[in-house]
């Protein structure tokens, strides 16, 4: 069946597909993503055969705000500098996880990727949802992330339930930070440096 086209205006579409166990596309400020909630292992499952992905390779939680980490991630105060400072936006922080969270998640390792996005219609789609979720970027394992929401149609027609119609931003995908080691470790650079990360945490 032919993945449904939503207006930026309609996204409580995507909402309702979200909350049925569907996977769903919507761009973000950085690049095209596809999610699911968090804790549905039905939609994770077809996420990771969508994507092609490596079932060791977890994928990052997107949250509405910042109260919403507490509740999903341990956070100490350096952590929590960062946070203030740096998100929302193009930064995702992994963190010590609760144990609260689905094996899936997590893979049993003891953090979590968490991001909370600038992009208008993600955010919507956050809290009408009201959950955390898992948004990975919209390519097949290996190949290029995509930006624009007719790229992301091509490929993934039939295979996700729907989609936003509006492109991602910017193109590069987030910085990845793990400040759960001493010294905190870039996993992936991207728009937020780790120069802006020490100043703020005083290093």
């Amino acid at each position: 069946m032919e993945s449904k086209l939503y207006e930026v205006s309609e996204y409580k579409k995507i909402v309702e597909d979200l909350l049925n166990g569907k996977v769903v596309g919507f761009p973000t400020e950085t690049v095209y993503g596809l999610a699911i909630i968090y804790n549905d292992k039905s939609s994770f499952d077809k996420l990771y055969e969508i994507k092609n992905r490596s079932i060791t390779k977890p994928i990052s939680m997107m949250v509405s705000d910042r109260n919403v980490i507490e509740q999903v991630a341990y956070v100490n105060e350096t952590q929590q500098k960062v946070i203030d400072n740096l998100m929302p936006g193009a930064l995702t922080v992994i963190l010590k996880a609760k144990e609260n969270l689905p094996e899936h998640v997590t893979f049993n390792y003891p953090t979590v990727g968490i991001r909370i996005p600038t992009n208008d219609v993600a955010l919507k789609i956050l809290k009408e949802v009201n959950k955390p979720l898992l948004v990975t970027s919209a390519n097949v394992s290996n190949e290029p992330s995509l930006i624009k929401y007719e790229e992301v149609f091509d490929k993934f027609n039939g295979k996700i339930a729907s989609l936003i119609k509006q492109d991602a931003i910017n193109g590069i995908a987030s910085s990845v930070v793990d400040l759960t080691t001493s010294p905190i470790k870039v996993l992936r650079e991207g728009p937020v440096s780790l120069n802006e990360i020490l100043k703020i945490i005083g290093e």
